[in-house]
C-alpha cells in the first residue's frame, strides 16, 4: 500500500513538473530587448587602490561642466583589467566630455587600457597609446602614453586630475551622435 501511494505521488509530481514546464515555455512573455539609447563611455583600466571616475559632459555650446551633468562611479582595486561603464542617462547627447579621477584626495595612479565611446549600435575604441590624441591631461596628471599610466600630482598644494577633450574627440562624439563615423581617425571602430 505504501509503495502504491509513493509511486502515485512520484507519478503525480513528475506529471506536474512536465505540465508546469510546458506551460511555462508556452506561457512565458519575453519582453523585446530594449535598444540602449544612452551615450556610454567604457574605460578599461587597472588600479591598485580605491578610486573614483567622474565623467562631466555638456549638451550645448556655452555650457560649463557642472555636478548636474556628471556621472560618478567608484572603482575598487584589482590586479586585472576592469571595465568602468559611465552612462549618460535620459538619452541625453553630449558634445563635450571631461573625465576626472582621484576625487577628494590623491589616490595613486590609474592605468588606462582603452576608452570606448558608444551610442546606439556604434562604438569607437581609443587605445591607451592614442588617448592623448583625443584627451588633454591637465597639470595635475603625468600621463605615459606607452603604458597608459595616469599619475596624479600635486601642484602648489592642490590636485584635481582630469582629462579634457581635444577637437578630435569633439568630432568623434559629433559623428557618433549623427550615426556616422566618417571623420578620418587613427583608432579603429569596434565591431
Amino acid at each position: 500500500m505504501k509503495t502504491k501511494v509513493a509511486s502515485a505521488l512520484i507519478i503525480f509530481l513528475i506529471t506536474m513538473n512536465i505540465v508546469s514546464c510546458k506551460e511555462g515555455k508556452e506561457g512565458a512573455i519575453i519582453a523585446p530587448k530594449k535598444e540602449n539609447k544612452n551615450f556610454t563611455v567604457e574605460i578599461d583600466y587597472k588600479s591598485s587602490q580605491k578610486n573614483m571616475f567622474i565623467m562631466y559632459f555638456y549638451e550645448d555650446k556655452g555650457e560649463f561642466f557642472t555636478a548636474d551633468n556628471a556621472v560618478w562611479l567608484g572603482i575598487q582595486p584589482n590586479e586585472g583589467v576592469q571595465k568602468a561603464t559611465l552612462e549618460i542617462p535620459d538619452e541625453r547627447l553630449p558634445i563635450d566630455l571631461r573625465i576626472n579621477f582621484c576625487f577628494e584626495k590623491l589616490r595613486g595612479p590609474v592605468q588606462f587600457e582603452s576608452i570606448t565611446l558608444k551610442y546606439l549600435d556604434l562604438s569607437f575604441q581609443i587605445p591607451k597609446a592614442q588617448i592623448l590624441e583625443y584627451f588633454v591631461p591637465n597639470e595635475y596628471i603625468q600621463y605615459d602614453a606607452a603604458t597608459g599610466i595616469a599619475t596624479p600630482v600635486t601642484v602648489n598644494g592642490k590636485s584635481d586630475p582630469f582629462f579634457t577633450s581635444k577637437d578630435k574627440l569633439w568630432n568623434l562624439i559629433k559623428n557618433l551622435n549623427e550615426g556616422t563615423l566618417n571623420n578620418p581617425v587613427t583608432a579603429a571602430p569596434v565591431n
